[in-house]
């Protein structure tokens, strides 16, 4: 799998929100914007996706995928893990597939949440801290927390 950034260059969502938005919702990704900043977007796969099991490279990078979407152009400002399975849940994570590429190590998730923290600075000097929690069963977005700073509490 090629990296993130390739592989959405080639999509060309980088270059136009339009074609990003159109792309999640081809793919089965729902989109949430910062109430205050309308530019910031947490992409996530729809709950549909999980329960029909219809990954692709698409919807497997958006968990939890945050993107500054500004005059048009597309940047990706966080992003914590691609979707990732257990043993056996995917043919790529069958036991002989996972053999046939040599040595491995499969190790258990044991809280069964991903946290990502990042802090964005914004032109007006302010900052927005981005805070995401996927549930335990990746069912969506659980939190997303996007502070104006001194605006609320976390």
């Amino acid at each position: 799998m090629s990296t993130i950034h390739h592989y959405f260059n080639e999509l060309g969502v980088f270059n136009s929100r339009h074609v990003l938005l159109n792309e999640c919702e081809r793919r089965g990704v729902k989109v949430k914007e910062h109430s205050i900043h309308k530019r910031l977007l947490c992409l996530n796969y729809k709950d549909e996706v999980q329960y029909n099991k219809s990954w692709d490279n698409f919807n497997r990078r958006c968990r939890g995928l945050v993107m500054n979407s500004e005059e048009g152009i597309n940047k990706i400002i966080s992003h914590p893990f691609d979707k990732f399975f257990n043993a056996n849940e995917m043919p790529e994570t069958s036991y002989e597939t996972l053999a046939a590429k040599g040595s491995f190590t499969i190790t258990e998730k044991l809280d069964g949440r991903v946290s990502c923290v990042a802090t964005i600075s914004l032109p007006d000097g302010s900052t927005v801290r981005i805070k995401d929690l996927v549930d335990k069963n990746y069912n969506g977005l659980r939190d997303l927390r996007l502070r104006h700073q001194g605006q609320g509490s976390s």
